[in-house]
């Protein structure tokens, strides 16, 4: 009795912390009549977990970990996000989608709408995640750099983009970073990378769950894992976007569990109870990554290649608890034709790294590519420097 005591004990402190910090929900399995529920610890909360488990970015040793979802930004509101989940992307017309708002119509009802990318416009009250390259949302400064034409969040989704305007007309003339390639003109400035803004960060604590059914009842008590959300805002200038160099030392330079590519393509499984929804993507592992040590084998895991089989729940909720990274293939927003494309097929991320006056490097889950049209939406995974 006392030992169930003190897990509902533990469970109401972790309650009261979560609801202080701005939780937003919870989700709870139900399984019939029970005698009681209860709760263990904590299994692990995502957000500190990839804070614990580093990518190391270069020869010199330089360590980051990543935001713990992709970018997301209401034009409404003007504010930014990461996804709840790291396989949560949002998609457009026709598409997978996994992210919801709620909309007040003119009688003043509410109702759950979902996000679509292809809608974006100044007022949107939705949220979108696909960006045209250095569209931080910063002022133009015309006299820093007078070829700077479109930096906010919802540019680029007119469809009437002509070839010349992509020729410096998305951010900067000079790379996110403020460094200047070889062709660039202009200020030394960062203020383009989206990591200057202010971000609300939301991220689930995994609770192991525990019912205890009727008394004299012959089934075995239920074990499984519920999730409940907290948050915290990260003040602007925390978080920021990879180079061109750093993404190509982070997928193939690394080596992880004894030697190993530190990346595999997956169909990954996302929900527990339907193992027919699964998200491609790129799982990228930490520097600490060991699958023996989560039992896991060669036939879990292929490293360095595409899984010919969907990636199980159970091994996933494994890799997130280690801080292994999920690149959700979320597509990208051709601005020319106006419409979405290969939603859930393209593993495409911006660098802050300008290849030419029109184009941008992009990570394609696996390598480097220059070939990024500026005006071209792509989604963004940032990341925070870890201080030696």
């Amino acid at each position: 009795m006392k030992k169930k005591f003190l897990y509902f004990l533990i469970f109401i402190n972790v309650s009261l912390m979560a609801l202080a910090d701005g939780a937003l929900d919870v989700k709870r399995d139900t399984f019939g009549p029970c005698d009681k529920v209860f709760y263990s610890l904590v299994t692990f909360t995502q957000e500190p977990i990839m804070r614990a488990h580093l990518y190391t970015i270069n020869a010199e040793g330089d360590q980051i970990f990543f935001a713990p979802g992709n970018l997301q930004y209401q034009p409404s509101t003007k504010s930014w996000r990461f996804a709840r989940r790291q396989w949560m992307i949002v998609g457009g017309h026709g598409t997978v989608s996994d992210v919801y708002y709620d909309s007040i119509d003119v009688d003043g009802n509410s109702h759950t709408v979902r996000c679509n990318n292809s809608l974006v416009s100044k007022n949107y009250q939705g949220w979108i995640d696909l960006f045209a390259w250095g569209t931080s949302g910063c002022k133009v400064d015309k006299k820093a750099d007078k070829y700077a034409r479109y930096t906010q969040p919802y540019d680029g989704y007119t469809g009437t983009m002509s070839e010349e305007h992509n020729t410096y007309g998305f951010g900067p003339s000079f790379n996110l970073d403020g460094i200047y390639p070889h062709f660039s003109i202009g200020s030394n400035s960062s203020k383009y990378d989206w990591g200057i803004n202010g971000i609300y960060c939301v991220y689930p604590y995994y609770l192991n769950e525990t019912r205890i059914h009727h008394e004299g009842a012959t089934n075995e008590p239920v074990y499984t894992t519920s999730i409940a959300y907290d948050s915290t805002y990260y003040s602007p200038n925390v978080w920021r976007t990879l180079t061109q160099a750093e993404w190509a030392y982070v997928s193939q330079t690394r080596k992880v569990d004894g030697g190993k590519a530190a990346w595999c393509r997956v169909n990954l499984c996302y929900d527990e109870s339907d193992v027919a929804k699964t998200r491609f993507g790129v799982i990228l592992m930490p520097d600490d990554f060991n699958g023996s040590d989560l039992g896991l084998t060669d036939d879990d895991i292929r490293y360095g290649e595409e899984s010919a089989f969907p990636l199980r729940y159970d091994v996933w909720h494994k890799l997130d608890s280690v801080g292994c990274v999920f690149l959700p293939a979320a597509g990208y927003y051709d601005t020319q034709n106006n419409h979405i494309e290969s939603v859930n097929e393209t593993c495409k991320y911006w660098s802050c790294t300008a290849y030419s006056a029109s184009v941008a490097y992009l990570f394609n889950g696996v390598a480097v590519e220059g070939n990024g049209y500026r005006c071209y939406r792509y989604p963004v995974r940032l990341v925070q420097d870890v201080i030696k």
